[in-house]
């Protein structure tokens, strides 16, 4: 099935570096986000987090002063040469995050059309 008729959300690609926390460990760690939507975000890693794993990410977007949180799930994970990462399916967003993020995205995608 293509990702066109599989995805409910349009999806931007993005380069965002921003913070990561799991369940597994409570501190911090860097993340490389390269596509986003409004239901969830690839992020890009060397060491891909098992499927399932809570995750909380916490990253900037243009227009805004402060940084978006997001608490998700890993909802895949691939471990391949060159482009390993997991797409996190996001589970809890504040409305006003929620807001941002759409503009942002919105922004992005008309931009590149």
């Amino acid at each position: 099935m293509s990702d066109i008729i599989r995805r409910e959300h349009t999806r931007a690609a993005v380069s965002i570096t921003g913070d990561l926390r799991t369940s597994l460990d409570p501190s911090f760690s860097g993340m490389m986000m390269e596509d986003l939507s409004m239901g969830g975000a690839f992020v890009r890693t060397r060491f891909p987090l098992p499927e399932g794993v809570e995750v909380n990410l916490k990253f900037p977007i243009v227009g805004r002063a402060f940084p978006v949180h997001v608490t998700g799930v890993v909802a895949w994970s691939r471990d391949q040469g060159g482009v390993s990462g997991m797409g996190i399916e996001f589970r809890n967003i504040s409305p006003d995050d929620l807001r941002d993020l759409r503009v942002f995205i919105d922004k992005l995608v008309e931009t590149s059309s």
